[in-house]
């Protein structure tokens, strides 16, 4: 089987869950992994497919969520470069 390669974004959506408030005012938030690379990347691997995914995401505790979310579904995390800035 061969290999599929996704380039782009991995980011997390932060989803506010405070009812009846403006956004600027909101204290209770979800993360929520995505970017459509990112997306496209775990349905192949959900599907049984090979797939990696080229990205850049921080060295810090979201971007280590992105990472360990990425290889729960099966996609390869190799091409995904992690960066202090």
């Amino acid at each position: 089987m061969k290999k599929i390669l996704c380039i782009g974004e991995a980011l997390i959506d932060m989803i506010c869950t405070d009812k009846n408030m403006a956004l600027s005012e909101g204290q209770h938030f979800l993360k929520k992994p995505g970017g459509a690379p990112t997306n496209v990347a775990a349905a192949i691997a959900a599907l049984g497919g090979k797939v990696e995914l080229a990205a850049k995401v921080g060295a810090d505790p979201f971007g280590k969520h992105l990472v360990d979310t990425l290889e729960s579904f099966g996609v390869s995390t190799k091409r995904l470069l992690q960066d202090e800035i």
